[in-house]
């Protein structure tokens, strides 16, 4: 297992003491926070060493990437407030704590690998922005949710807001936002927030399901999901038309002929715009 620490990026930022540990099992790498102390509320750094962990996993092996917490009852209390009144009265830190927060939010979106968060506690604040960021969520019985930045007279991101509103439409984001309710895990899925309702070896079942699928497949179908969303168009009958000379395509062929699990290569497909 190896453990990333965040680096302090300013004297007067107060220093984190997250953990953020990464572990790579079965072609699924696990991310995981864990600093009970704070209910997992991450600070400057701490957005730093999850944008530096994102970034070391699109390099490896992986095919699927885990968001996870090692405490039960949590899951991320969003962002550190006690490091954050560091931030009154000191605009430039502000667009620092922005700007970090907004990069490793983005790392999670922008992986090359599908993204799963797996929520078994409490989430709330900036956690949820973080489980936004994810292809897919999966949350167990005793998660919560809660966007509260109205209760401490701040805004949300715009970018989490629009991630929010294409989550659950914009009559529930106004109510996660407007009135900031707590709702239950039963509620988040009724809403669209999460799309599975799971404990953690659900989620561990699906996580797997996606590192067993073919990797060229998967990637190329997350791309195309992305530019959907964004209003891109892709060159798609080329894309679809050009896996029918893969590999892959073999290989899953010739498992299903041979009654056998497929085995697919690492590599993922490349897809041009």
């Amino acid at each position: 297992m190896r453990i990333v620490r965040g680096r302090p990026l300013h004297r007067t930022l107060l220093r984190s003491r997250l953990l953020i540990t990464t572990e790579l099992k079965d072609r699924i790498a696990f991310i995981k926070l864990a600093r009970p102390a704070t209910r997992n509320a991450l600070a400057i750094d701490d957005w730093v060493a999850l944008k530096t962990a994102i970034e070391g996993i699109n390099s490896t092996s992986a095919r699927v990437i885990v968001l996870a917490s090692t405490l039960d009852a949590t899951f991320c209390a969003g962002s550190d407030l006690k490091a954050m009144e560091v931030l009154v009265g000191q605009p430039e830190l502000v667009v620092e704590f922005r700007l970090r927060m907004r990069e490793a939010i983005e790392a999670v979106a922008a992986a090359s690998i599908p993204t799963m968060a797996n929520i078994q506690g409490d989430c709330f604040g900036a956690g949820v922005a973080l489980a936004l960021a994810c292809d897919i969520r999966v949350a167990g019985g005793r998660a919560r949710f809660g966007v509260t930045p109205a209760k401490l007279g701040i805004s949300y991101p715009v970018e989490d807001i629009a991630r929010l509103v294409k989550a659950v439409g914009s009559g529930q984001a106004s109510r996660l936002l407007m009135v900031a309710d707590t709702i239950s895990a039963a509620d988040a899925h009724r809403t669209g927030l999460v799309q599975m309702l799971g404990e953690v070896a659900e989620a561990e079942r699906v996580a797997t399901a996606i590192a067993n699928n073919a990797p060229q497949s998967v990637a190329t179908m997350k791309r195309v999901i992305q530019a959907t969303m964004q209003g891109n168009k892709l060159a798609s009958d080329e894309i679809f038309d050009g896996f029918f000379a893969s590999e892959a395509f073999a290989e899953g062929l010739n498992a299903f002929k041979d009654k056998r699990p497929p085995i697919y290569a690492d590599e993922p497909r490349s897809v041009e715009k």
